[in-house]
């Protein structure tokens, strides 16, 4: 048996061969729409990430954190990101704050 060849698009491993749109599209609010649409471009349209992100005026970024989010690509990096579970540094910020001069 022939090992199947990973599909490998803009650096990414695609996780699915073709993207069904939702019946009632018109019914999606802004944002679920716009999730399909950049589902529908990249596996349907076969659209790069960089052309899906200049068509929509979305950052790159975005583009790829939805298709990730989708299960569309492949995370790539070792851990994923979050950055509401990011912790804050404390000593960080207290560098920037007026010091008192008493």
């Amino acid at each position: 048996m022939e090992p199947q060849s990973l599909n490998v698009r803009n650096g990414f491993r695609v996780l699915k061969q073709t993207y069904l749109l939702p019946q009632e599209l018109s019914n999606l609010d802004a944002q679920a729409k716009r999730t399909a649409t950049i589902c529908n471009l990249f596996i349907n349209h076969q659209l790069a990430v960089s052309d899906i992100a200049r068509v929509l005026d979305e950052s790159h970024g975005r583009v790829i954190d939805v298709l990730i989010q989708q299960g569309v690509v492949e995370e790539r990096r070792s851990v994923s990101r979050n950055p509401k579970a990011t912790p804050s540094r404390p000593g960080f910020s207290s560098r920037f704050k007026t010091r008192s001069t008493t």
